[in-house]
């Protein structure tokens, strides 16, 4: 405990100026908070944990499974931090300070969003605070995921507490965090950062009334921040692609490849292209096109070679969607592929499938 509260006074006098990308993450108090190398406390939006325990803290056997789930996912790693813009008008900060937002960090070849795999994990239920988060869909999802499986909190639970109060009649109140550390950050709004676009910010708000401000901290927040312009991060693009595997059914193209990105990272992708150029994409990883392989086994052989019946055979969620195999005419299958750039299906003749099956086998990371 000491040491933590050392890593976290230290950095306080340079915090003015804040980069919120590739920092790294040196404590996790909390399953859904984190605390980050230049001393900023982080809350992850979209998901409450069950508290875990600490010295004077209660807390219980859940809210230390969380708490371990969260720190083998981030403690020590490189993470990007980014807000959503439905709290740009107030400031990406709650009232005990922390900052309120998504944290994307590299797995395997490719980037998660930590709140979804928490969620989906059963480390906590989703909480949207009253607000229509950007992924908000994806983080319910992702806590559907984890009750249809019953795991972590939901092996024993049926309502989260949000509809449990809902029920009742009644809101659903925030928990305080467990640990008073995270009362020396500085209670100044967020108006830039990663997905931040608040053109004119309003002036932020004067210290609240009752806001505890613990180590005697209070005149270091009310330091005024220097005034400073960011440029806005530049997309990341492709910038080689290449094709291991392709296949045509007279009207779309399919075609399997991996990348390399603009900013030194790479990974994987399914594209289904029509006759105008329309593209749709799945983004995975190295080990999701080995599962696409053994899903495109299994549907063609679970499909007899003279039926047109289409069955689903299983799906792969990545980064930006998902992909789905179902059984096709003639011993074949079809690819469907939903994702932020659309949604599109191919057909693969069995010939084509088995082909493409061996192609992907034989691909190098």
């Amino acid at each position: 405990m000491k040491l933590l509260i050392v890593m976290l006074f230290l950095p306080l006098f340079a915090i003015a100026q804040t980069n919120w990308k590739g920092r790294y993450v040196i404590a996790v108090p909390d399953g859904d908070t984190v605390v980050l190398d230049n001393g900023e406390v982080v809350k992850l939006i979209g998901i409450i944990c069950p508290p875990s325990e600490h010295a004077k803290v209660k807390g219980d056997a859940l809210g230390n499974k969380a708490r371990l789930l969260a720190e083998e996912l981030m403690l020590s790693q490189s993470v990007d931090i980014i807000f959503d813009p439905v709290y740009g008008p107030e400031g990406h900060r709650d009232k005990f300070g922390r900052a309120l937002a998504y944290i994307n960090l590299s797995k395997g070849l490719g980037k998660v969003i930590a709140n979804e795999e928490l969620l989906r994990a059963g480390a906590g239920f989703f909480y949207d605070g009253g607000k229509t988060l950007e992924l908000s869909k994806l983080l319910k999802n992702a806590e559907l995921e984890a009750r249809k499986k019953r795991i972590g909190i939901w092996a024993n639970m049926e309502q989260s507490p949000v509809e449990a109060a809902a029920a009742a009649g009644t809101n659903y109140q925030e928990p305080e965090p467990a640990l008073n550390l995270v009362y020396i950050r500085p209670t100044k709004p967020i108006f830039e950062g990663p997905n931040v676009t608040t053109a004119a910010p309003p002036q932020p708000p004067a210290q609240r009334k009752g806001h505890a401000a613990s180590l005697d901290m209070a005149d270091l927040q009310e330091t005024k921040e220097p005034t400073r312009k960011t440029k806005p991060p530049e997309p990341i693009v492709v910038k080689e692609r290449r094709v291991f595997a392709s296949s045509y059914d007279g009207q779309k193209l399919l075609e399997l490849y991996s990348t390399t990105l603009s900013n030194n990272l790479s990974d994987y992708r399914v594209s289904i292209k029509d006759p105008s150029g329309q593209e749709v994409t799945f983004v995975t990883d190295y080990q999701g096109i080995k599962e696409l392989a053994k899903l495109m086994e299994k549907g063609t052989e679970s499909q007899p070679m003279l039926t047109a019946v289409e069955n689903t055979v299983g799906s792969l969620r990545g980064e930006e969607g998902t992909l789905t195999i179902s059984t096709g005419k003639d011993g074949g299958i079809n690819l469907h592929i939903s994702s932020t750039s659309g949604s599109s299906k191919v057909f693969l003749s069995r010939i084509n499938a088995l082909s493409m099956q061996t192609k992907i086998m034989n691909a190098r990371p």
